[in-house]
């Protein structure tokens, strides 16, 4: 009776140490997951302002070059 006792009595601490581990793997998991979004989002913001700062750049670089062009100054020599 004592050992049908101490067997059901293990299961149930092995059942809460299964439980308690799925707990913390499961916080950990969250916590990455929170932290990737948020360096995901990061580097999606990153590169779309490098796009648009490129983009005027560019933009910028042409309008140079037609007004050295009209000029008639090489745009290397400005």
């Amino acid at each position: 009776m004592k050992d049908e006792e101490s067997l059901k009595m293990g299961e149930k601490t092995e059942t809460k140490k299964r439980e308690y581990k799925y707990k913390l793997a499961q916080s950990h998991w969250d916590f990455l997951e929170n932290w990737l979004s948020i360096i995901f989002e990061l580097l999606e913001y990153i590169y779309i302002e490098a796009f648009v700062h490129g983009y005027k750049h560019a933009e910028e670089d042409i309008e140079k070059k037609k007004w050295t062009q009209v000029e008639g100054i090489p745009y290397s020599e400005r």
